[in-house]
C-alpha cells in the first residue's frame, strides 16, 4: 500500500513539473507574443506617419510633397513641370486628394528653400573659411559672380581630400550683365565686410581673371592662383596652335565621320569638343593606348584604316609625357594642398619621373619651369599659413550643374538652387524652410541681387503692347 502511494506521489510529482514546464513555456510564449505585438502595432504608428500627409501651416501640399519636388528640382536636376507631374503622381498613388501643382509652384518651393538655406549657413557661420570665387560664362546675357566657403577643419586643408558639393557653402552670390573689377571690390566689401565677428576669410582661391584679380588687390584680399588654370593655360598656350596636333585631329575627325555608323565604328573615339580644351587631347592619348593595346585583334582592314597613326608617333609620345606630368602635379596639389611637405613630394616624383624619360619635349620643360615659379610665388602665403586649398573644380562643377538645368537658358531668380545642392533635405528642413520664408522675401532678394533677363525683357515688352485695330 505504501509503495503504491510513494508511486502515485511521485507521478503526480512529475505532472506537476511537467506542468511548470509547460507553464513557463506559455508564459513565455505570451510574453514574447505581446513584445511582438508592441513592436509590430510601434511598425504600423511608424508606417502610418509616414504615409499620413504632414501639413505645413499656411500652405496647402503636405511636406512629403513639397520635399519630393524640391529635390527633384534641386539635386536630381528634373525640370519644374517633371517635378510637378512626378509629385502629383505620387499622391495619387498615395490615394491622397492633393491635386498636382504646378511648375510654378514647385518654382516657388524651390526658391524659398534655396534662400532659407542661404540665410540658415550665414547665421550658424563661424571659425576660419577659404573663398573660391569666380564668375560664370554669359547665359543669356547675364554673369553670376559665386563666392563658396570651405570651413578649415581642425586638422587643416590636407584632411579635406577632394571637395565636392557637399564640403562647401554659399557665402555670397550675386547677378549681373558684367562684373568689373569694381564691381567685384563692392560685391565683396558688402559679403565679406557684412560677415559675423566670428567668421574669417582667410584667403580666395580664383582664376588668373583679371578684374577678379584686381579686385581681390583692391580689398586686401589674398589670393592663390588655381593649379588647375595655370597647367590648362599652360598646355594652351603650346598646343592651340600647334599644327601637328591640328592634322592629328582632322585625321580623327575623319576616321569617325567615315565609320561611326559602320562595320568599323567600335576603332572610332569619343565625340570630340572644342571647348573641352586640354581634356580633349587627354581623351585623345587615351584612345590611342586602347587602339595599341588592341592592336593585335583588329583585323587587317581596321589596321589600315588606323594606319595614319604612325606618321604622329613622336606627336603621340609628347602628349603622353604631357599628360603624365599634368596629371601627378594636380593629383598631388589638390589632394595635400600646397605646403612645404606637398612640394618636396613632387620635386622628388618629379626627379624620378624625370630620370624615366628618354627625351623632354620643350613644352614639359616650360610647364615644369613654370610651376615651379607659380610654387615660389606662393612661398609667402605658405609661410602664412601653414597649407593652401590651390584649386577651384568645385565652383566650376557647381557652374556646370546649374547650367545643365535645362528650360531657359538664363540666370534668375532659380540660381537660389545652388545653395541646395549639397544640403541633406529632410521634412523637417522643408517645413521649417516654407514657414520661415515668405515668397515676398525671394522677391526682394531677387529685386537686389538678380537683373531682369532678355527673356523676361521680351515677355515685359509684349504684354506692354497692344494690339493695332486696323480701320475699316
Amino acid at each position: 500500500m505504501r509503495a503504491r502511494l510513494q508511486d502515485k506521489l511521485q507521478f503526480w510529482k512529475a505532472r506537476l513539473r511537467g506542468a511548470r514546464k509547460e507553464l513557463r513555456r506559455v508564459r513565455d510564449q505570451l510574453r514574447w507574443s505581446g513584445h511582438r505585438q508592441k513592436k509590430l502595432e510601434a511598425r504600423i504608428a511608424e508606417l502610418e506617419e509616414l504615409t499620413t500627409p504632414k501639413s505645413i501651416p499656411g500652405h496647402t501640399y503636405p511636406a512629403q510633397m513639397v520635399l519630393l519636388a524640391v529635390f527633384m528640382v534641386a539635386q536630381a536636376g528634373v525640370s519644374l513641370r517633371g517635378a510637378a507631374k512626378t509629385v502629383g503622381f505620387f499622391a495619387k498613388m498615395m490615394d491622397w486628394s492633393h491635386k498636382t501643382p504646378s511648375h510654378v509652384t514647385v518654382l516657388r518651393w524651390v526658391l524659398c528653400a534655396g534662400l532659407y538655406e542661404l540665410n540658415r549657413s550665414a547665421d550658424k557661420r563661424h571659425g576660419n573659411y577659404v573663398g573660391i570665387l569666380d564668375e560664370s560664362i554669359s547665359l543669356g546675357g547675364e554673369k553670376l559672380l559665386l563666392l563658396l566657403g570651405v570651413k578649415m577643419p581642425p586638422g587643416g586643408i590636407n584632411t579635406l581630400g577632394l571637395l565636392d558639393h557637399a564640403d562647401v557653402e554659399v557665402l555670397a552670390m550675386q547677378v549681373s550683365p558684367s562684373w568689373k573689377a569694381e564691381q567685384i571690390a563692392e560685391f565683396l566689401q558688402d559679403k565679406i565686410g557684412a560677415a559675423p565677428a566670428g567668421v574669417k576669410l582667410d584667403y580666395v582661391v580664383s582664376d588668373g581673371g583679371t578684374n577678379i584679380v584686381k579686385a581681390l588687390r583692391q580689398r586686401k584680399v589674398d589670393r592663390v592662383a588655381d593649379c588647375t588654370h595655370l597647367l590648362m593655360n599652360l598646355v594652351k598656350k603650346w598646343y592651340t596652335a600647334d599644327e601637328r596636333l591640328s592634322k592629328f585631329c582632322s585625321q580623327v575627325g575623319t576616321l569617325r565621320r567615315q565609320n561611326i555608323l559602320g562595320k568599323y565604328g567600335y576603332i572610332v573615339p569619343a565625340t570630340l569638343r572644342d571647348k573641352d580644351r586640354f581634356l580633349r587631347i587627354f581623351n585623345l592619348v587615351d584612345w590611342v593606348a586602347k587602339i595599341d593595346a588592341a592592336w593585335e585583334r583588329l583585323d587587317p582592314e581596321a589596321k589600315s584604316k588606323l594606319s595614319f597613326l604612325s606618321s604622329f608617333r613622336e606627336l603621340i609620345t609628347e602628349l603622353v609625357q604631357v599628360r603624365q606630368f599634368v596629371a601627378q602635379t594636380a593629383k598631388i596639389f589638390k589632394r595635400r594642398g600646397m605646403n612645404k611637405h606637398s612640394i618636396e613630394l613632387w620635386e622628388w616624383l618629379l626627379k624620378r619621373w624625370l630620370a624615366r624619360q628618354t627625351h623632354l619635349p620643350p613644352s614639359v620643360d616650360d610647364m615644369i619651369k613654370s610651376v615651379r615659379r607659380y610654387l615660389e610665388a606662393h612661398q609667402i602665403l605658405i609661410d602664412k599659413h601653414g597649407s593652401l586649398l590651390c584649386y577651384s573644380d568645385v565652383i566650376e562643377s557647381v557652374f556646370g550643374r546649374y547650367k545643365n538645368k535645362g528650360g531657359v537658358k538664363a540666370i534668375s531668380t532659380d540660381v537660389l538652387k545652388i545653395p541646395l545642392y549639397g544640403v541633406d533635405l529632410t521634412l523637417d528642413f522643408i517645413t521649417e524652410a516654407l514657414i520661415t520664408v515668405s515668397y515676398q522675401e525671394v522677391y526682394e532678394w531677387e529685386t537686389k541681387n538678380t537683373c531682369p533677363t532678355r527673356f523676361g525683357q521680351i515677355r515685359s515688352m509684349r504684354s506692354q503692347l497692344k494690339p493695332v485695330k486696323t480701320a475699316a
